[in-house]
């Protein structure tokens, strides 16, 4: 059983760091454990960060934002599981569930690879919200993409401007790798390049490969940093011929 635990903030500088607001083990109603996961990213698209922990001990998701007291407030949670509207399937949370926000596209995309399930969320009116929703599969061209616990995802945010998010995925028992595109137009994830074990610039994908995307919005598209042995950057840009290099 995790046990209860504290938030913080540090504020840095080049000799030092301090934490200049600390919390206690809950924040108002909502209960911090030494297992909670943590995202940043600016979910209501109001031009500032929110906090958004996971808890996968008591199955609790929440909102946070820093308030006009200076200090982080909650503002929105679910519990169990995340609505979806009318006619769509909710989101039923689990402990095994793992999450990841792309930013600046404000989606929250979930992953439940014990179950095969993948989900994407957003913050409407009415909070968190379940968009969208596949189990086993997902209906592409040009051949349905397989949901299964031997795939690992990595979300890659969309250049700055832009709410196209892709997902990197590895393969492991092919060693492969392919991407996957959401498109809030469409409300719906799509296959950008199916799975491959090399690309045009003659890299093999291996399993000892560690990914790091660059969120920093100053190159021209989403890049992903490889530490394979040597160190390299894979490009992951959208064009017919060329997806991958």
């Amino acid at each position: 059983m995790p046990h209860p635990s504290r938030l913080a903030f540090f504020i840095g500088t080049t000799a030092s760091s301090r934490a200049f607001w600390t919390s206690q083990n809950s924040i108002g109603q909502f209960q911090i454990y030494s297992n909670s996961n943590y995202m940043v990213g600016d979910i209501n698209r109001d031009g500032r960060d929110e906090v958004v922990v996971q808890n996968p001990f008591n199955l609790y998701v929440g909102i946070f934002e820093w308030d006009l007291r200076a200090q982080l407030s909650l503002v929105s949670q679910v519990y169990n599981r995340v609505p979806a509207p009318d006619g769509q399937t909710a989101w039923v949370l689990s402990g095994a569930d793992q999450m990841q926000i792309a930013c600046p596209g404000a989606h929250i995309f979930a992953f439940n690879h014990a179950d095969g399930y993948m989900g994407v969320f957003e913050w409407r009116l009415t909070g968190l919200t379940c968009i969208w929703s596949a189990n086993n599969q997902i209906a592409s061209p040009p051949a349905p993409w397989q949901v299964d616990n031997q795939t690992k995802y990595l979300v890659i945010p969309g250049t700055a401007g832009s709410a196209v998010s892709y997902l990197l995925a590895y393969k492991s028992a092919t060693n492969s790798l392919g991407i996957l595109i959401w498109s809030p137009i469409q409300s719906s994830l799509q296959i950008l390049a199916s799975p491959a074990s090399d690309y045009n610039s003659g890299w093999n994908v291996s399993s000892s490969a560690r990914f790091v995307v660059d969120n920093s919005g100053s190159l021209s598209a989403p890049t992903i940093f490889v530490c394979d042995g040597n160190f390299g950057a894979i490009s992951l840009w959208a064009s017919p011929n060329q997806t991958i290099t």
